[in-house]
């Protein structure tokens, strides 16, 4: 499955908030630290993609091209039958576009393989609905209230199934799946987004110091070049001595990669 391009649109939602979309190329980074701040980024002669030996194991997963491998070594991704996850969810959402077998091998994980896209979610029964997609955006699942095969879209966490809500980076805490929201954070040092979800969009946080508490972002001025990148997950980068958002070039196939707050949530899940 291609995930989202993270290059970074720059917009004002609900409240003023500010929301970021995409990622940025690693080649908008034009310092060091600017570019090393990024998870896939790594500084040579100049700011390039990382190669997928070089990714931290606790991030690999996050990235399109990379995956961890059954002895937990990251590399360049491979056929999904190489591949075996904790749960059949993460074969989904964690090593593309893959199914899952419907029981645990021996070693209590759940192997992954390849899979035809269904065009009709409701069409299929509840014990065939897991582990089907339809397209990038939109996924097979049972749905509790009407115990029927329902389609599910990645891009939010509304209406996402309660025993998928973690896995897909939302806020499992309350009855029903959310986004997780800078209000969530108590200490400045995770105060810097808010993710709607694995694929959906992001909210800006900014640090009340007075009131130690997190709140939505209206601007970024007080941001530097050490801290842009990195505040930002990589959404903006340091032009003419501001931080700015990137151009949206999702039509650019160079920079296929996933959110690289996943890892928070890999880190939680596994």
């Amino acid at each position: 499955m291609q995930r989202f391009l993270f290059i970074t649109l720059l917009a004002f939602g609900t409240y003023g908030a500010l929301t970021a979309n995409f990622w940025c190329d690693c080649t908008e980074f034009t310092s060091q630290t600017e570019c090393n701040n990024v998870v896939d980024c790594v500084w040579g002669t100049a700011c390039g993609v990382k190669p997928c030996k070089d990714v931290a194991t606790t991030v690999c997963d996050t990235l399109d091209v990379c995956s961890l491998n059954n002895a937990g070594v990251c590399e360049d991704k491979q056929a999904c039958s190489t591949y075996e996850a904790a749960k059949p969810i993460l074969c989904m959402i964690q090593k593309g576009n893959c199914s899952a077998s419907l029981t645990a091998n021996a070693n209590g994980k759940y192997t992954c393989s390849t899979y035809t896209p269904v065009t009709d979610c409701a069409a299929l029964a509840v014990t065939a609905c897991s582990n089907n997609f339809v397209d990038e955006q939109n996924f097979c699942w049972v749905n509790a209230a009407t115990n029927k095969c329902d389609k599910f879209n990645m891009e939010s966490c509304s209406g996402i199934p309660m025993d998928v809500c973690a896995d897909l980076g939302c806020d499992a805490s309350g009855t029903a799946c959310k986004a997780v929201t800078c209000s969530s954070f108590t200490t400045e040092s995770t105060c810097t987004v808010a993710n709607d979800g694995i694929f959906g969009a992001q909210t800006l946080c900014k640090w009340d110091k007075t009131a130690n508490t997190c709140g939505d972002r209206s601007d970024v001025a007080d941001y530097t070049q050490d801290t842009c990148s990195k505040n930002t997950d990589g959404g903006y980068y340091w032009s003419n001595d501001a931080c700015v958002a990137c151009e949206d070039e999702s039509e650019d196939s160079s920079s296929p990669y996933l959110l690289a707050s996943l890892a928070v949530f890999l880190a939680i899940i596994q």
